[in-house]
Formats: structure tokens, C-alpha cells, sequence
């Protein structure tokens, strides 16, 4: 009987180290994974910023282009204004040469 005894306790402690290697298994792969999930996270978390500071950049040179074509258009407008008032100024000296006629 207590050959049986201590045979079954073997067989107890034998299996007690399996689970004991399956447990370890199990934690050194959920340690792995979520490693794995972090790094994964810090690329995502890098790339987000990345992307943010792009935009940000972007908004800036829009901020500078709406600046600039703001600038030409007020150009334009004294190009036109300088072109109304020659073709007056032409319109005027036709008149004054053809009553000179």
C-alpha cells in the first residue's frame, strides 16, 4: 500500500510539472504577444505623431500660399486700376488729337 501510495504521489508531482511547464509556456507566449502589442502600439503611436507634424506643417504652407494669393490678387487689382486709368488717359489723348484734326 504504501508502494502505491508513494507511486500515485510521483505520478502527482510528475503531473504538477507538467502544468508547472505548460503555465510557463503559457506566460513566456503571453509575455512574447504582448510585447509584440506594444511594439506594434509604439509604431502606431510614432507614425500618428508623424502624421500630425505633417499636417501641421501642410496647414502652415497653406497659411503661407492663402498669404501670398491674397498679396497677387491686391497686385492684380493695381494692375487693373493702372490699366483703367491709362486707357483713360489714351481714351482722353485720341480725343484731344482728333479735335485737333
Amino acid at each position: 500500500e504504501a508502494d502505491c501510495f508513494y507511486r500515485t504521489l510521483n505520478e502527482f508531482k510528475s503531473c504538477l510539472q507538467s502544468f508547472e511547464v505548460l503555465f510557463e509556456n503559457i506566460i513566456k507566449n503571453g509575455e512574447a504577444k504582448l510585447t509584440e502589442a506594444q511594439v506594434a502600439q509604439q509604431r502606431v503611436e510614432d507614425e500618428l505623431t508623424s502624421l500630425r507634424q505633417e499636417r501641421s506643417d501642410s496647414n502652415e504652407k497653406i497659411g503661407k500660399l492663402e498669404v501670398k494669393l491674397a498679396r497677387k490678387r491686391e497686385e492684380l487689382d493695381e494692375f487693373r486700376e493702372m490699366y483703367d486709368k491709362m486707357e483713360e488717359k489714351l481714351g482722353k489723348e485720341r480725343e484731344v488729337r482728333l479735335a485737333l484734326e
